[in-house]
């Protein structure tokens, strides 16, 4: 549950991405296991509105900057690994935007 994940002393004030691959394989089995079984409050039918839910749910217990998510299918490999770099530089950029007070 991401208010778990996010409780966790480790996590606290420090960004962190949220890597959701195998997205093509979610939204198959969407199909026969509906995302309200693990949060019954969510009534999101689609693979694109159930994703959204659970990015939501990061967000509403996250502090700024928040974590960063990025969503790609197995096949796309090239993706994540350009999400990762591109995600590092900018927690490496803030982090000493912050330390010298121009955030």
């Amino acid at each position: 549950r991401a208010s778990k994940i996010q409780g966790e002393a480790f996590l606290q004030d420090r960004p962190f991405a949220i890597v959701f691959s195998g997205s093509d394989i979610f939204a198959e089995q969407l199909q026969y296991f509906p995302l309200s079984i693990c949060f019954p409050a969510c009534n999101e039918t689609t693979a694109d509105e159930c994703r959204d839910f659970i990015q939501q749910k990061f967000k509403d217990v996250s502090k700024p900057p928040g974590p960063y998510f990025h969503f790609t299918s197995n096949e796309r490999f090239g993706d994540l690994v350009q999400f990762l770099v591109h995600t590092c530089g900018h927690i490496f950029v803030k982090s000493h935007l912050d330390v010298s007070g121009l955030d």
